[in-house]
């Protein structure tokens, strides 16, 4: 795919193929991780290696916490709720991490290597159980 980004950072494509090929990739994306959730699996989510070669999962939980905004009010009422909401706690805390605004940040002092990896474990096994409390809105 040749697409770009207008300079308000709206996706932008070629012309309609492009942009019918990025929705098919899309869905058959959706339909691939949708279908390992319905049979009650975790599934393993792609995350970006830094320079380093490291992968952080910062990326990975700030488009998933992102994502939410698109159903803001059904995801409000699962955040919120203790019974259904607890697989966004590792969501978030990679999220925020680095926020510009401390106040925002999990922790005061950097993430052990230890703590990360039990945070990403976390965010794969919060997505299915984020999944399955999201049923009842299905």
């Amino acid at each position: 795919l040749q697409s770009g980004a207008s300079e308000d950072d709206d996706l932008t494509f070629d012309d309609e193929e492009e942009a019918e090929e990025f929705v098919s990739l899309v869905m058959r994306h959706w339909s691939a991780v949708n279908a390992t959730f319905a049979r009650d699996e975790p599934h393993m989510g792609v995350f970006l290696e830094n320079e380093a070669g490291v992968s952080l999962g910062n990326d990975w939980a700030k488009g998933f916490q992102r994502a939410t905004h698109l159903r803001s009010a059904v995801w409000g009422k699962i955040v919120n709720d203790e019974a259904r909401g607890g697989g966004m706690i590792p969501i978030f805390a990679l999220a925020y991490e680095h926020d510009p605004d401390p106040e925002m940040r999990p922790y005061e002092e950097p993430i052990s290597a230890e703590r990360r990896e039990d945070l990403r474990i976390g965010m794969i096994a919060g997505a299915l159980q984020l999944y399955r409390a999201f049923a009842p809105e299905r």
